[in-house]
């Protein structure tokens, strides 16, 4: 798979994602903020201990977003990690 690729599990109503190793984690999330653009959330650090860091940057729209989620997940699956969590925006086309 070529990093543009979409994986077939990263739909648009995908919003958070979370990776771990046997010691890290790794999670991005999807958000709109206070004036409704969208921004990419990164956070990572150690399972058993306080550290780690995090990174918010904004995005132009939720292609690309979908982009650098996939960008990492081909990263993240290459340095061991492994796919625990993917949460759904529920509101996701309510009326």
């Amino acid at each position: 798979m070529k990093a543009n690729d979409l994986p077939p599990w990263l739909t648009p109503e995908i919003t958070h994602v979370t990776w771990e190793s046997e010691t890290r984690h790794y999670g991005i999330r999807i958000s709109p903020n206070l004036w409704g653009e969208l921004e990419l959330h990164k956070e990572w650090g150690g399972r058993f201990s306080r550290r780690g860091n995090s990174m918010v940057m904004p995005v132009l729209n939720a292609q690309q977003a979908q982009r650098l989620i996939a960008q990492e997940n081909l990263r993240r699956v290459r340095r061991g990690y492994k796919m625990r969590v993917i949460a759904e925006n529920v509101a996701h086309g309510a009326t």
